[in-house]
């Protein structure tokens, strides 16, 4: 599995303030190799360097070149992926949507779309984007992972489950966002696919600095949409799709 680490830093600035940093990065267990980013803050504009850590621990101490000192005082590891049952876990809503992710249990407010529950048990929470008013066709709703560190030589697999159900379903597409500001659509799907919760994988073999993008669009009145039950995992995806006990599996290598 890949994790998430969570850097708290304190910064001791020019002026004597301290200043607390908290950040978001991926590492693996199987080389315990943490890379922390942070922004230097002393400078007119901002900009971000590395610290690789080769062990999880606090108390880590290293000075930035100019006039900046700063010091790891916590380390946490978390798995990325998440079943939304204590909320977003590392994922954050979008600043630049219109609408949130909303989390549930059970089925969502709107008739005829929408799941009965969640994928995992049938009464978890999943999150779902909500296309009745005041929500308009066009209204979108993202979900953003960590920074990712680029995915390495064998890469890995992204997978989630999606519930598109409806008469007037939008679109749910699956992106990587880079350095560069233009997003890369990895996997897209729009209209009613049946009342099923089914299964995508996506081989990510990215190798640049990366973030995960879930962003879905409304589409009508009758076209909620859900997500659940999101795992990264180091390695590529099985290579073929196929059916797996009556749920569709999608696989794809990007």
């Amino acid at each position: 599995f890949i994790f998430c680490v969570r850097c708290r830093i304190m910064s001791f600035s020019v002026g004597g303030r301290v200043i607390i940093i908290q950040t978001v990065q991926r590492g693996r267990m199987k080389t315990t190799v943490v890379s922390c980013m942070f922004h230097l803050l002393y400078l007119s504009k901002t900009s971000c360097r590395d610290l690789q850590s080769k062990y999880f621990y606090q108390g880590l101490q290293f000075t930035v070149p100019g006039k900046s000192y700063m010091q790891v005082v916590e380390l946490t590891l978390s798995a990325c992926g998440c079943s939304f049952e204590d909320g977003l876990c590392v994922w954050v809503q979008g600043a630049e949507d219109r609408l949130d992710w909303l989390s549930n249990s059970g089925p969502t407010g709107t008739p005829n779309t929408g799941p009965a529950g969640d994928h995992t048990t049938g009464k978890g929470k999943y999150l779902y984007i909500e296309s009745s008013p005041p929500s308009i066709r066009g209204y979108t709703a993202q979900l953003k992972s960590p920074m990712l560190p680029p995915a390495g030589e064998n890469g890995y697999c992204f997978t989630f489950w999606h519930h598109m159900f409806g008469a007037t379903v939008g679109s749910l597409r699956m992106l990587l966002q880079t350095t560069d500001p233009m997003k890369k659509t990895m996997w897209q799907k729009s209209g009613n696919q049946g009342d099923e919760w089914q299964r995508v994988q996506i081989h990510v073999s990215l190798q640049e600095v990366h973030q995960v993008i879930l962003d879905a669009a409304v589409g009508g009145e009758a076209g909620d949409i859900a997500i659940d039950d999101i795992s990264l995992t180091s390695g590529p995806c099985p290579t073929q799709s196929h059916e797996l006990w009556g749920v569709h599996l999608w696989c794809y290598s990007v």
